[in-house]
């Protein structure tokens, strides 16, 4: 409905799996052997991560979550990052070589003194197109990635913070055959300063994920609705409740 392809509340009980709230049913379980914590999060209950755990999404390779390169979607997701570290830790994923939401150091080739907010999208051509903004420890932030076409933009709390893309160049083709991750990447990364699964370390909630590029105006609104301020909780604009 409205575009929704993958909604994950991350509220839902230890021993149940972490269910996908749309139609598609994509499901998510924590197949380590301990599962991912509950916590207090944005709105209701979510998911701490501790660095070491993870949650994926079976049978999501070659799904409405796999988009075409110069295709059209939007990736969110509420997170807080525990501490910076120097390092890269994956938020949301179909891949490191199609999309991606992480928290990292690394920005045009060279590292950081901040820690970052980035969304990636992979290109055949193009290869890594890299948006990022300044990201802070121990507070919620909503971070939103939108694709349309060669359009690309980040926002931040509902705030457009970066459309001028960085490319990252390397020999690596474009693999759509991963599965989607949240906590870190399918595969370890073999890469200059971006090695292994990249876990997260803090919460997450509320993942959405849409075929459509949603407008300034819905992300801002989404932001103002569920940020922890604020009064209107119980519902969202994907019309379901927690």
């Amino acid at each position: 409905v409205n575009g929704f392809q993958g909604v994950w509340h991350l509220g839902d009980s230890l021993n149940s799996k972490l269910a996908d709230a749309t139609d598609n049913r994509y499901d998510g379980l924590s197949p380590d052997s301990a599962s991912v914590k509950i916590d207090d999060g944005v709105i209701g209950l979510c998911r701490y991560f501790d660095g070491n755990d993870y949650i994926t999404m079976p049978s999501t390779a070659q799904s409405r979550l796999s988009f075409d390169e110069g295709g059209t979607y939007t990736v969110s997701a509420w997170v807080r990052l525990d501490t910076s570290d120097n390092a890269s830790h994956c938020i949301v994923s179909k891949g490191f070589e199609q999309y991606f939401l992480r928290s990292t150091y690394i920005s045009t080739n060279v590292t950081s003194t901040i820690p970052l907010w980035e969304y990636v999208e992979f290109s055949e051509t193009n290869k890594w197109q890299a948006l990022n903004a300044a990201a802070s420890e121990k507070t919620w932030s909503l971070i939103t990635g939108v694709r349309q076409g060669t359009e690309q933009k980040l926002y931040c709390n509902g705030v457009l913070v970066d459309s001028s893309v960085d490319i990252w160049k390397n020999a690596v083709s474009r693999n759509t055959t991963n599965d989607l991750y949240i906590g870190r990447f399918a595969t370890p990364v073999l890469l200059p300063l971006i090695e292994g699964h990249c876990y997260f370390k803090g919460s997450i909630d509320e993942v959405r994920i849409l075929s459509k590029a949603q407008t300034p105006d819905w992300i801002r609104l989404c932001y103002m609705n569920q940020r922890p301020d604020d009064k209107l909780l119980s519902r969202r604009s994907d019309n379901t409740t927690k």
